[in-house]
Parts: structure tokens; C-alpha cells; sequence
């Protein structure tokens, strides 16, 4: 029984896309309050547990970027298309829930200083 902190951040990752997935496939509807609630729960939670939860931000990043292209292409190309930001605008709301919850933990927003100097030190630890 051996319990890495990675481990924390493969199954929040894992939750993480299941709903942004099911986000995507259901009908336009408003996203219930409970999911940003829960997106602020679970970063907070995924902040104090491993630094990985970076990337469940930049996952959320790409979804709400891929979001703004899908409706925005059409009309670049000259396609009149109805323009409708509604899902964009979810995923950005979660995004800001997401990313206020990693900084309910120990350090608050130092929390960034410290995964910009694991960075900068990864050359030393690739070393070893």
C-alpha cells in the first residue's frame, strides 16, 4: 500500500474530463451552480493534495479555447452561423471557479511561486 500524491492528481484529472465531456454532450442547458461549486471544491482539494492539478486548469483552458474557435470559425469562413458563446461562457465560469479553489490551501497564491521553481530547478532534478 503505497499512496503517491500523483495518484490524486490522475483521478481528479480523470473527474475532471468525465464531466467537461458530459458538459459538452448534454443539450445547451445552464450548468447546474453545484458544478462550479464543485469545480472550486475539487481544485482546492487537488491543490493541497499534488501540483499536477496545472493541468486540470489547462484541460479547462482547452476546452473553453476550442469552445471560442467552434463558434467562431464558421463565421470566419464566410458561414452564417447563429453565434452562441453559452457553452464558452460555461467553461469560463468553471475555469474562474477552478482556478479561485487553488488558492484555498496552505501557501495561497504562492502556491504559483513554487511550481515556477520546481520548473525552473527541473534541469537539476533530471539529473539526478
Amino acid at each position: 500500500m503505497d499512496l503517491r500524491p500523483e495518484n490524486f492528481s490522475l483521478l481528479f484529472f480523470s473527474l475532471l474530463l468525465y464531466f467537461l465531456e458530459r458538459t459538452r454532450l448534454s443539450p445547451p442547458l445552464a450548468l447546474p451552480k453545484y458544478y462550479r461549486w464543485g469545480a472550486l471544491a475539487l481544485f482546492s482539494l487537488w491543490a493541497n493534495c499534488h501540483g499536477g492539478f496545472v493541468y486540470g486548469l489547462a484541460l479547462i483552458g482547452f476546452y473553453c479555447a476550442g469552445e471560442f474557435l467552434r463558434v467562431k470559425l464558421p463565421a470566419i469562413y464566410g458561414r452564417m452561423e447563429p453565434e452562441d458563446f453559452s457553452l464558452f461562457k460555461t467553461y469560463a465560469a468553471l475555469f474562474c471557479c477552478a482556478a479561485a479553489g487553488t488558492f484555498i490551501n496552505g501557501y495561497g497564491p504562492r502556491i504559483y511561486t513554487v511550481l515556477f521553481a520546481r520548473a525552473r530547478e527541473m534541469g537539476v532534478i533530471g539529473e539526478h
